[in-house]
Formats: C-alpha cells, structure tokens, sequence
C-alpha cells in the first residue's frame, strides 16, 4: 500500500501533507528528481517544495504554505456551516512529512 494511502486511512479527513524534498542543496546526491517528487505530489494532492536546511531555502516557505492550506480550509468550511449549522469547528490533523527517502513511493 503507498504510504500517502494508508496515512490518510488512519487519519482524520482533511488532513493536509506537505512533501518536503530535503537536502536540496546535495543535487550531486540526489536520488528522486524534482519532476518525479511533483508528480508524486500531484497525483497525491500533496504540496510539495524543495528544501534545505543549509541554505534555508523553502524552510519556512513549508509552514507558511501548510497554514495557508490549513486557514483557507477552515474558512471554506466555516463559510458553509454557518448557513447551516451556525459556527463550528472540526478536527482538523496537520502532518508535516520530511526526509530524502529513495522510496518516495514505494508501496507495501
């Protein structure tokens, strides 16, 4: 089973995921290209963005874009409890997933 499944089947709904390409400043190292990476992503519907720590690149790009995700979500879902229900918030689970795996999609 693909890891992004079965994390979504143990989890609550309306989770959002961040795939953070690790290490971006190791190209000579890489083992997963970026368009491999963003194609995984987008078949998911993950966000991705390449990082790393040395240079900092894309660091704290990632958070501010989960939490983009995160409130842009929580206002659509407000936005139409309110015409039905009046205000209410769910859960919401938030998971930030990195590392620089060689089996970025490997199945069980």
């Amino acid at each position: 089973m693909d890891w992004v499944v079965e994390l979504r089947e143990k989890t609550s709904t309306g989770m959002v995921i961040v795939l953070a390409g690790n290490k971006a400043d190791m190209e000579a190292n890489r083992v997963i290209t970026k368009n491999e990476a963003e194609e995984f992503a987008a078949l998911h519907n993950l966000i991705f963005m390449e990082t790393s720590c040395v240079s900092g690149m894309n660091v704290h790009n990632c958070f501010v874009e989960l939490a983009n995700v995160i409130q842009s979500e929580v206002d659509e879902k407000d936005s139409r409890t309110k015409k039905v229900k009046g205000s209410s918030h769910g859960k919401w689970s938030c998971w930030c997933i990195t590392g620089s795996s060689p089996e970025l999609n490997k199945t069980k």
